[in-house]
């Protein structure tokens, strides 16, 4: 099927306010792949993006990272790429991160940390449209056995193996404390539960927390009504967690004190979570004395991606428990208001129905 010269896409034009406008399909270079889409989750970065609260984010844009597709085009060059199988109708999931392949954090395989990279959805267009262009070594094939929205989904999968496998090497018999049961925290005890690892999750909606429990969390904690350091301090006779994930970037909020005061001495932090002040609160003597490993996680590697849908291939996580609804493309900034102000019934917002205007 040819593909048309103007597409549908959900265009923020400045912070607050987006509607669906008819723009140019993009141009496709040498080593391009377009991606027809078929399906688009929201995320917690495009909703800072939204309020013009994301650091790397200009305007217009298209929103949009998380999303998969059917191969539409393909660049002149693409069959040159050693390992390159693609063709058009291939199934695919696009990745986040365009990496320049020169600098030094490209050259010692830290590409997430590219000095001249872009990001799809915030420095260039994303996949709230009914086309995106990624370069041919972002472009994965979904698995026979992965639907449209899970290969979505899969991006938010691999930021969670990224954080729990290849950051914090959470294994079988770790005590695995998690704060925040949204999409990230989810993804992270999925990832965990894989592993082996007792799994604590916390969060102050009740909704997310059941949702946990169906994907294999040991123990939900409801915030407010229940103390996490009394439970975690129960289940490691007295220890501390082995590996702590913070997800949720609470300024204000008390997360980070509590997240290291439910550490173990010489166990591990992990910080997943964003905050507009880009500021928190942090008990640094209770930090320095138990002598806690704080690292950040910010999005995938390169492969990282490939090795979600890898996961997902063997059929043992099921992403049916990582979102909660589905929204047309044209009903955008409904799904925004569901994802952003419904957090006890609405754990994920996905996008789908592209074609339909």
């Amino acid at each position: 099927m040819p593909v048309p010269s103007t597409m549908k896409a959900a265009v923020l034009s400045e912070p607050g306010k987006m509607s669906i406008e008819t723009i140019p399909v993009p141009n496709v270079g040498p080593y391009d792949v377009l991606i027809e889409v078929k399906a688009c989750g929201i995320c917690g970065s495009d909703i800072l993006g939204f309020h013009g609260q994301h650091p790397r984010i200009n305007y217009p844009r298209v929103l949009g990272h998380e999303f998969s597709g059917v191969v539409a085009a393909i660049g002149s060059d693409v069959k040159h790429v050693v390992g390159n199988d693609l063709k058009l109708g291939d199934r695919v999931a696009g990745g986040v991160h365009i990496r320049c392949g020169k600098c030094w954090a490209c050259r010692h395989e830290i590409s997430n940390h590219c000095e001249a990279g872009k990001d799809i959805g915030l420095s260039v267009n994303g996949g709230m449209a009914q086309y995106v262009l990624e370069p041919v070594e972002n472009v994965f094939k979904l698995p026979p056995n992965v639907n449209f929205i899970h290969g979505a989904l899969a991006e938010t999968l691999a930021v969670g193996y990224h954080a729990a496998r290849l950051i914090a090497k959470v294994g079988a018999g770790d005590i695995v404390v998690i704060i925040g049961a949204g999409p990230v925290g989810m993804n992270v005890l999925l990832a965990a539960k894989a592993s082996g690892a007792y799994i604590v999750i916390s969060d102050m909606y009740k909704g997310r927390l059941d949702i946990a429990k169906k994907a294999g969390a040991t123990r939900t904690v409801l915030a407010g009504e229940e103390d996490l350091k009394t439970i975690v301090k129960e289940i490691s006779h007295g220890r501390g967690a082995d590996k702590v994930f913070e997800t949720v970037g609470g300024a204000g909020g008390g997360t980070l004190r509590l997240a290291v005061e439910v550490t173990r001495p010489c166990g591990t932090l992990v910080i997943m979570g964003n905050n507009s002040k880009n500021s928190i609160d942090l008990p640094i003597t209770t930090f320095k004395e138990s002598e806690i490993t704080m690292i950040g996680s910010r999005g995938i590697p390169a492969d990282c991606l490939e090795r979600a849908l890898l996961i997902l291939a063997q059929g043992e996580i099921n992403l049916d428990l990582a979102y909660t609804n589905t929204v047309p493309l044209r009903d955008v900034n409904r799904g925004f208001e569901m994802f952003e102000n419904q957090k006890d019934s609405v754990l994920k917002v996905v996008l789908d129905q592209f074609d339909q205007f």
